[in-house]
């Protein structure tokens, strides 16, 4: 896919790597709700965590964290 706009917890909390996998090269990943602060269930927050860091660590990925709204991560897959 050029475009995955993950707002739901298929392909963000669980299937992950799925929607990873999904991008093409340059493909863009948008992933909201990832302001942990926002939420109080603590399953979700640590969820949440776990996406971002996989996010943020993921040598496919190009990564930006946005502070702004409900939190958001833009990634870009590398060629």
């Amino acid at each position: 896919f050029d475009l995955i706009f993950a707002d739901a917890p298929g392909g963000k909390t669980v299937g992950l790597e799925s929607t990873i996998a999904a991008l093409r090269a340059g493909g863009t990943l948008i992933v909201d709700d990832m302001d942990v602060t926002r939420h109080e269930d603590p399953d979700l927050q640590q969820g949440l965590t776990r996406v971002r860091q996989e996010l943020i660590t993921d040598e496919r990925l190009v990564c930006s964290v946005l502070a702004f709204s409900s939190g958001v991560i833009v990634a870009v897959r590398r060629w």
